[in-house]
């Protein structure tokens, strides 16, 4: 905090106002920071989820394809054709 007090006054402030305007600049870089620390973190949370999302994923399958001998099964929405055309 001396050496910003000093680099502030050796910049030209006022001896009145220095040791404010130093701790307003230690607290936005302070606050800097931790902001990006914390980015870092939830990107790091993000990213777990991600990953133990996979084996879930693995997890579902596919579904089950008709084999050849088995008749399909009607579709409900399907409209039906008229013949009588």
């Amino acid at each position: 905090m001396q050496r910003l007090e000093e680099f502030m006054q050796f910049s030209g402030e006022g001896p009145g106002n220095v040791h404010q305007q130093a701790l307003e600049l230690l607290t936005r870089q302070v606050d800097l920071q931790a902001a990006l620390l914390a980015y870092g973190d939830v990107f790091r949370a993000i990213a777990m989820l991600f990953i133990l999302a996979i084996p879930l994923v693995l997890l579902m399958g596919r579904t089950s394809q008709p084999q050849a001998g088995e008749p399909k099964k009607p579709r409900i929405l399907q409209p039906k054709s008229n013949a009588a055309g």
